[in-house]
C-alpha cells in the first residue's frame, strides 16, 4: 500500500514529508505497512522500512535505512539512529536510544529452511541505550538505564545500571551515574551477583 494512500495523510510544506492527523511524519522515502500504527508526533526518515503490525509509542524517531521488523512494539519517546536492524517482534519499552548500525538477531541457529526455526526477540527495558555499531544476539534483556558499548557483541542479559563492552561484552556496574542502592549487588531477578 503506498503510504499517500494511508487514512489521515495530508501532504505538508515541500512535498517530502507526509503528515498524519496524530502529528506523526513520514519522509514520502519511507516505507510504512499498512498495519503499523504509529503514535502521536512519531517521525520516521526516508528510506526507513516498517514492516507489518509495528506499534509505536508517541514521540518516537525512527532514523534513514533503519529496519522495524514485524510485530515490533515501541514505547514512547525512543530513538532509533539511522542503519539500524530491529529484528521482528522485539519490544522497545520507553526512552530506549539506539545508535546507528545497531544489529539485534532473532535466530540463534540461523539456517536456510530450518523447520526448527524459533524467535528469540530482544527486549529493550526503560532507559537503556546502546551504542552504534553493537550486535545483539537472540533473546537477551537489556535491563532499566543498562548501556551497551559501541560495537560490543552482546551474549547474553545485560541487568539495571550495568554497561556491556567488548566482544564478547563484559558486564560491569556503571560508575557514569548514582546507582540506587538496591541495584548494586542484585541481578535483574533479584538474585546476588556473584
Amino acid at each position: 500500500m503506498n503510504i499517500n494512500k494511508r487514512e489521515g495523510a495530508i501532504i505538508v510544506g515541500n512535498d517530502e514529508w507526509i503528515e498524519y492527523t496524530n502529528g506523526s511524519k513520514v519522509h514520502k522515502l519511507a516505507y510504512v505497512h499498512s498495519s503499523a500504527k504509529l503514535g502521536k508526533n512519531t517521525i520516521v526518515w526516508m528510506f526507513a522500512n516498517i514492516c507489518k503490525d509495528v506499534v509505536t509509542g508517541e514521540g518516537c524517531v525512527i532514523g534513514s535505512n533503519v529496519y522495524v521488523g514485524s510485530g515490533v512494539i515501541m514505547g514512547n519517546d525512543c530513538r532509533i539512529q539511522d542503519k539500524a536492524h530491529i529484528t521482528d517482534r522485539s519490544v522497545l519499552r520507553n526512552r530506549v536510544f539506539v545508535g546507528p548500525c545497531v544489529v539485534s538477531c532473532n535466530d540463534k541457529y540461523p539456517k536456510v529452511n530450518n523447520k526448527d526455526y524459533k524467535a528469540e526477540p530482544i527486549i529493550f527495558e526503560d532507559d537503556c541505550s546502546i551504542g552504534a555499531g553493537a550486535v545483539l544476539l537472540p533473546g537477551i534483556v537489556v535491563c532499566k538505564f543498562a548501556i551497551v558499548g559501541a560495537g560490543s557483541v552482546v551474549i547474553k542479559d545485560v541487568y539495571s545500571y550495568r554497561m556491556a563492552f567488548g566482544n564478547p561484552a563484559k558486564i560491569c556496574l556503571r560508575t557514569d551515574i548514582e546507582v540506587p542502592e538496591e541495584f548494586k549487588s542484585l541481578d535483574k531477578v533479584g538474585r546476588e551477583v556473584q
